[in-house]
């Protein structure tokens, strides 16, 4: 699978953003007849640590990369097994454990290198972006989405995603670079 350009990116997130309730849900149902097992991760993965509002925005985020993946596949996804997120997920678990106790500092870089290292680099950023916006600011301006106890589980979740979606592609698995 190509790289996902941040253009690409960048106008899937206004589209996204100026959605209609009855778009959203042509698009859910898409998603449900394409990729169940994606659909259903979304919904089950994370339920014992996210809160309802982290939820809604951990489904608008699986969504969105699902979206920008299959456009960037031509429409051309092969449907993801239930198996292979937890093939994707056993080594990103214990990361996220382990990251659970390092300091703010070293999160931040061990994230930025899986990033740097992954195939799809400008999708992860915009997914941490997505997150951290979420997440509010220090300054306490508007609410919190996503708490920073759940921001870390929630990158690596869809950082599981991207992974399974790539091997999904018709070309190629997820390589590093």
């Amino acid at each position: 699978m190509e790289k996902i350009s941040k253009d690409a990116i960048a106008k899937a997130a206004v589209e996204m953003n100026s959605m209609d309730g009855q778009k959203a849900a042509a698009l859910a149902g898409a998603m449900r007849a394409e990729q169940p097992a994606v659909l259903q991760y979304l919904l089950n993965v994370g339920n014992d640590a996210f809160n309802e509002e982290e939820k809604k925005w951990f489904l608008y985020l699986g969504i969105s990369v699902w979206r920008l993946m299959a456009d960037n596949a031509g429409g051309k996804l092969s449907p993801v097994e239930p198996e292979a997120f937890d093939k994707q997920a056993s080594g990103a678990l214990d990361l996220v454990r382990y990251l659970k106790g390092e300091q703010d500092e070293e999160t931040g870089k061990t994230v930025l290198k899986i990033i740097d290292e992954s195939p799809q680099p400008d999708l992860l950023k915009y997914v941490l972006y997505a997150i951290s916006v979420a997440g509010g600011n220090d300054a306490g301006e508007g609410e919190r989405t996503v708490r920073s106890s759940s921001a870390v589980m929630m990158f690596f979740f869809l950082k599981i995603l991207v992974d399974c979606l790539a091997a999904a592609a018709p070309s190629c698995a997820p390589q590093q670079k």
